[in-house]
């Protein structure tokens, strides 16, 4: 079966040893060998589990997503990898914390714990410093090409920000916890669950100086010939994005950490 066509609404591949399985409802529907697939087109409402995931990105099997009625989703296959990738990552993020805070994964709509709610403010001011960067250069902050174009969102300042969530935000947001620097009672949990937890104000005085601090500090960059900000960091690799799309330069190359 060199294609593996999932057409089963609700259901669930899923991969026991060397054999996808498609359940539903703790029902089989299917076995196929996973060597054997070639190719795997998904309509509408079908799950991956992660084993799944990575063993089609491993094998550089082709997998095609559609709607329920076929239609054909361009980014979707990406959104998929990043969601799947995502929860791995925070998971392992977890037992980074000395104090969990009841943190059990990344939740920002709205962040119902602390480390949420410092990744989600903090991740907006990062958002923030790439839009004005990007502004500085000309480009159109809302026009990105990992982020979908659809919604009222500085999608460009999104993607360029990816290369450093990890280095400025997540580093920092261990360190805040992990040193006592806030701790539970600088936030404001409500009454209800689900709810959102907010950061209060005077601990919002020392997020923001740590966090200036952080991208003030100084880090080699190529394009500086030497080291500069965090800051300067962010307009340099809009500038070379800029310089790639008006094929100025061969290519755009990511910002690395060494």
């Amino acid at each position: 079966m060199p294609v593996l066509y999932l057409l089963e609404q609700g259901s669930t591949l899923r991969k026991e040893g060397d054999v996808f399985v498609v359940t539903k409802d703790d029902e089989e529907l299917q076995r196929v060998r996973a060597i054997e697939v070639e190719q795997i087109i998904i309509f509408g409402n079908i799950n991956l589990t992660t084993p799944v995931i990575a063993y089609i990105l491993e094998h550089d099997i082709d997998c095609v997503f559609c709607n329920s009625y076929g239609k054909f989703h361009n980014l979707i296959s990406l959104h998929g990898i990043e969601g799947a990738a995502a929860t791995a990552y925070f998971s392992a993020y977890k037992l980074l914390l000395k104090n969990d805070m009841g943190f059990n994964g990344r939740v920002h709509r709205p962040p119902t714990d602390p480390v949420n709610s410092l990744l989600s403010y903090l991740y907006t001011l990062l958002t923030y410093n790439f839009q004005a960067a990007i502004d500085i250069v000309g480009l159109d902050p809302f026009i990105g090409y990992l982020h979908s174009v659809e919604q009222a969102r500085p999608n460009l300042a999104l993607d360029l920000m990816e290369e450093f969530r990890h280095i400025i935000v997540d580093t920092l947001v261990l360190w805040l916890v992990n040193t006592g620097v806030v701790n539970e009672d600088d936030f404001e949990r409500a009454e209800e669950p689900d709810q959102m937890v907010k950061i209060k104000h005077e601990a919002l005085k020392k997020v923001i100086h740590h966090y200036e601090m952080r991208v003030q500090s100084r880090i080699y960059h190529p394009l500086a010939a030497g080291k500069t900000s965090y800051r300067r960091c962010f307009e340099l690799q809009a500038r070379q994005l800029a310089r790639y799309l008006n094929n100025e330069a061969p290519e755009y190359n990511p910002f690395y950490v060494r």
